[in-house]
């Protein structure tokens, strides 16, 4: 018994010997700064949390060598004492770190009325407008939603298959043609339209000129497009079926090919056209004045010129005339260019080597590609305000090694060379516009309506950096500008970038509106 009692005696002696806690204390913390600093190290969270909670208890055990006289009497406030002391220890050498190294949010608007976007879902909007566009989504179905610029509400259009479905160049109105009638609201109260005859030609300086044609013959009329039931300011009589010009940004069919029509411009386009181009039988393609619906300017191209002709849907900058563009192939198949604004001619081109090309005309810019039959020239060619000579896209400057190709959109190209750097060339010029740095090896995005979306990855460089973080920018494309940023760990499905420097991105099935000025 006496032995026993000894034993006792020891171990509360020792339970209640500072210097036992304080050795304890020393090598908790030394263990902890161990696991601390290679956890950091080898970017381990879990050493990284392992560490704290070691040098928590490591303080945990102080507690006790300071208290241990004191409280010896009454063990369990000693141990609780000792235990929250370590717990809050621990838990601030971690939450506050993970709280900063956190992925933040995508932030944005989340369209919870709008279903998930699908790879053969197309998004438009209006670039260059003095107020941000709305953005129409224009599914493969032939169902029809509209946004609002400021992504608080979506309006289903009750489009259908079959139906056109578009914005007017200035975004405020929203189009819907059926059976040769035409349906026009404003964007910001798509339900309250009005329907009247005719399909649509185009809107020019607040002019609506639509289209109605009987077996006999086609007449055009300029109306009001906020009165559109009311008395046209003009109308006139233009020839049975006359031709359409060509939508913008579409690749151009052969001279010989049937012409475009109305609904099928504004279908390939989702943009009506913002100058009216006429097609008169035996004489060829002209101006048309919004104000009086005459013939006005020098002619486009002959009736006898094998010539494609493609009508403006966006201007090049606020306040810039759109020019209307011809693209004529010789026999030899050449190709000539030529622009012209307000009924004046701009440039024309020389002809390109004959061969065989193929054509379509993006932002006033005319690009070909294809090969000359000698071999002797190949690929892209441009021509453009810039150079009105065909010439390869950029300049040495433009050229090199790059990983991945962002988007072409015919006034710039967005590329990311082999240094992870993103750089946003001027399509002719081969002026850099501005460059970004990418994280990552997986960087991806898409260009369109004036605006660059790019994702990337967030690079871990602290233990408690989430691992799988993806970084979202919206840039203004003629600025470089990062108009909106937000960090996602989960998986983006889809990313479409809007006019005015937003974009959509679809995560989980969710759609968010990000960016806007």
């Amino acid at each position: 018994m006496a032995a026993t009692g000894a034993r006792t005696g020891v171990r509360e002696g020792t339970r209640r010997d500072p210097v036992m806690w304080v050795a304890l204390a020393v090598i908790l913390g030394s263990l902890g700064t161990l696991a601390w600093v290679y956890g950091e190290d080898r970017l381990s969270a879990l050493l990284r949390i392992v560490g704290a909670a070691a040098i928590g208890l490591a303080v945990g055990a102080l507690v006790v060598a300071a208290l241990v006289r004191v409280l010896s009497a009454r063990r369990r406030a000693l141990r609780l004492t000792a235990l929250g002391v370590a717990a809050a220890t621990a838990l601030a050498l971690t939450v506050p770190f993970a709280l900063a190294q956190r992925a933040g949010e995508l932030g944005g608007r989340q369209l919870t009325d709008l279903e998930p976007l699908r790879a053969d879902d197309r998004v438009v909007s209006v670039p260059g407008t003095e107020a941000p566009s709305p953005i129409l989504v224009l599914r493969a179905d032939g169902a029809a939603q509209l946004i609002a610029a400021d992504g608080t509400a979506v309006s289903d259009l009750g489009a259908a298959a079959g139906d056109a479905v578009g914005l007017t160049p200035d975004g405020r109105w929203v189009l819907l043609v059926r059976d040769g009638s035409t349906r026009i609201a404003p964007v910001d109260a798509p339900a309250q339209g009005t329907t009247v005859d005719g399909e649509p030609v185009a809107l020019s300086d607040g002019v609506l000129a639509l289209r109605t044609c009987d077996a006999a013959t086609c007449i055009e009329r300029g109306v009001d497009p906020a009165a559109p039931a009311g008395e046209p300011g003009w109308s006139i009589d233009v020839g049975p079926a006359p031709s359409s010009p060509d939508p913008e940004g579409e690749p151009l069919p052969a001279p010989g090919d049937d012409g475009a029509s109305l609904v099928g411009t504004l279908r390939s386009s989702g943009i009506l056209p913002s100058e009216i181009v006429r097609a008169v039988a035996g004489q060829g393609w002209f101006w048309a004045d919004p104000a009086t619906g005459h013939l006005s300017g020098r002619r486009i191209a002959g009736a006898d010129e094998p010539c494609r002709v493609v009508a403006p849907q966006t201007a090049l900058a606020q306040d810039v005339p759109p020019p209307v563009l011809a693209v004529c192939t010789g026999e030899d198949g050449a190709v000539t260019a030529r622009a012209s604004a307000d009924g004046a001619p701009l440039w024309e081109s020389a002809p390109t080597a004959p061969g065989t090309w193929s054509a379509s005309i993006t932002r006033g810019r005319a690009v070909v590609s294809g090969s000359s039959a000698d071999g002797a020239q190949s690929g892209l060619l441009v021509a453009s305000e810039a150079h009105a000579d065909w010439r390869v896209p950029g300049t040495e400057a433009t050229a090199g090694s790059y990983r991945a190709l962002v988007g072409v959109d015919g006034r710039d190209v967005v590329r990311i060379d082999d240094a992870g750097l993103v750089i946003d060339d001027d399509l002719v010029t081969g002026e850099t516009v501005w460059t970004l740095e990418a994280e990552g090896d997986d960087v991806r995005g898409a260009l369109g309506a004036g605006t660059t979306v790019l994702i990337d990855d967030r690079a871990r460089e602290a233990a408690l950096d989430p691992a799988g973080a993806r970084r979202v920018r919206v840039i203004d494309d003629a600025t470089g500008d990062v108009v909106a940023q937000g960090w996602t760990v989960r998986a983006v499905e889809d990313l479409r970038p809007v006019s005015g420097g937003r974009a959509l991105a679809q995560v989980d099935g969710e759609v968010r509106l990000l960016g806007g000025r």
